[in-house]
């Protein structure tokens, strides 16, 4: 384990300002939304929600077995409903006194432990004892000395092959430099990244970025412990996708958009450790070279080794939506549907199975060629 260093100015800064913010109203201060700006009236409800939804981005990243340990935990507000996925979480602040509200708000969550910690540094935590770390709207406000002595903590404690997802402030974005130039003349705790800075900080402590999500305010980083290459060669030599059968508008020989449509797989686990996969089936029409959706299904399935599961993917012609259906253990995502469908275009049907930290995409069908169909449908009169 790590040893403690004295801490800097800029973590006794940090400690003192979330001491206050977790005194003043914890709640607000960890999610910022209107349902719990004033403390009189707390929307309990809104916020356990709010924490709820946050863990479905976890869920391709861990199964019931994962340890896992959140850098910047707060109160619990994520913490407490990934408990209930998972066989172990930590979580770790830099606050005792968000560490004090935590210990109220995850009464009887008795697979947790709570640690405070000195913001750069996770005291306590076994070398390679965790599948997972994450930590989410934390670090944008982690001074960047006290943010790579994180990441150096993150490679030590994670086991071979374990994963981290990250969140970082993107200076390479209108968003992100317009909170520069807010702040850059306050003291507020704001630090900027460029996803090439993330990607070589994250490599020279023995984390290498294998998908990385960009948006307007953020960059997200997925990397694994050891080699990037390594760990989706494994993850594609574990998983089968055998025995695709397809009927209705799947049927190859064509079928209809207003009648139903069945496509099944069996998976299987071949390898010796978990494997969580991130099931998508999609129906698109491909239009001067680009995809345009038309309905999106998805769901999260956590694999034990040697487990085989049967797989389908509905479609709905009176709806025009799409469900994935399997074993009970299936989390189920949100589905999409456009309104009104796009009418120019050849129909293609798009299954895949994809690991951890992908978000499907040609670019990601081509990376994980086995467990990728590209299923034409011919529309018919």
């Amino acid at each position: 384990m790590t040893e403690t260093n004295p801490a800097t100015e800029r973590q006794r800064f940090a400690k003192a300002y979330w001491d206050e913010r977790a005194a003043r109203d914890a709640h607000y201060s960890i999610w910022g939304d209107p349902s719990v700006l004033d403390p009189d009236q707390l929307d309990e409800d809104a916020f356990a929600r709010s924490g709820e939804l946050s863990v479905r981005q976890l869920l391709p990243f861990i199964h019931p077995k994962s340890a896992v340990l959140e850098i910047g935990c707060g109160i619990g507000r994520i913490l407490r409903p990934l408990a209930g996925e998972c066989a172990r979480v930590i979580g770790v602040d830099i606050s005792p006194e968000m560490i004090a509200k935590a210990r109220d708000y995850m009464a009887g969550v008795d697979n947790a432990e709570l640690i405070v910690g000195d913001g750069a540094s996770l005291p306590g935590v076994p070398n390679q004892s965790v599948d997972l770390v994450y930590s989410l709207l934390v670090l944008i406000h982690v001074d960047k000395r006290s943010a790579y002595r994180y990441l150096r903590e993150i490679e030590r404690v994670l086991r071979p092959g374990g994963l981290a997802l990250l969140q970082f402030q993107n200076m390479l974005s209108p968003k992100g430099l317009e909170l520069f130039q807010g702040v850059v003349d306050s003291d507020y705790p704001f630090e900027f990244y460029t996803p090439e800075e993330l990607r070589w900080l994250l490599k020279s402590v023995g984390l290498e970025v294998f998908s990385e999500n960009l948006n307007a305010e953020f960059v997200e980083v997925s990397a694994v412990r050891g080699s990037a290459d390594d760990w989706i060669a494994g993850w594609r030599r574990d998983l089968s996708v055998d025995g695709v059968h397809r009927t209705g508008l799947f049927d190859p020989k064509g079928g209809r958009l207003d009648r139903d449509g069945l496509l099944a797989a069996e998976l299987t686990n071949r390898g010796d450790t978990w494997r969580t996969v991130q099931l998508t089936g999609s129906l698109q029409r491909r239009h001067r070279g680009a995809l345009h959706e038309l309905c999106w299904a998805h769901g999260v399935l956590a694999l034990p080794p040697g487990a085989e599961a049967r797989i389908e993917i509905r479609y709905d012609g009176k709806t025009g939506e799409l469900a994935i259906r399997g074993p009970k253990e299936i989390q189920q995502m949100p589905s999409r549907r456009s309104n009104p469908f796009p009418k120019q275009g050849a129909l293609e049907a798009h299954f895949a199975v994809i690991p951890a930290g992908f978000n499907w995409s040609e670019a990601t069908a081509e990376l994980f060629p086995a467990f990728n169909g590209v299923l034409p449908v011919v529309e018919r009169n």
